[in-house]
């Protein structure tokens, strides 16, 4: 699920099926989305007897611990998105030009190979952003 937008206050927001590949259901906001659009659509496929077996999204603030009821992941490219957005795309350090070449890998690996890239990273870098923080 997400939404898209056409300037800055028209927008879909989308639910799609994973398996089918067809748009569940959609709503056309007039303005920033809000937890209560998603909750909403959510409550929409209940209504209409869809079996939710995890919810893919963009991370939008709270959405995570409304609904905690499911099995949600953060959508990888949003993931790689934020982190561009805080290392820019082009990292003046070798941690963060690593760390980046990492996140950028992340749809190419199982949760596990990710996790202990990281964890590799993170045992090699420690030191430097512990010390620039």
């Amino acid at each position: 699920m997400d939404t898209t937008y056409w300037g800055r206050n028209f927008g879909v927001v989308v639910f799609k099926d994973k398996i089918t590949k067809k748009i569940l259901w959609r709503k056309f906001i007039y303005r920033k989305e809000h937890i209560s659009d998603y909750t909403e659509g959510i409550l929409w496929l209940k209504e209409h007897s869809f079996n939710i077996l995890g919810i893919v999204c963009d991370g939008l603030k709270g959405l995570f611990k409304e609904l905690d009821g499911y099995k949600i992941q953060m959508c990888q490219y949003h993931q790689i998105k934020i982190t561009e957005r805080y290392l820019t795309l082009s990292p003046e350090t070798i941690a963060g030009q690593e760390l980046l070449q990492l996140v950028k890998e992340i749809t190419c690996m199982d949760k596990e190979s990710f996790i202990g890239a990281f964890d590799a990273w993170n045992s090699r870098w420690n030191y430097f952003y512990r010390n620039i923080v």
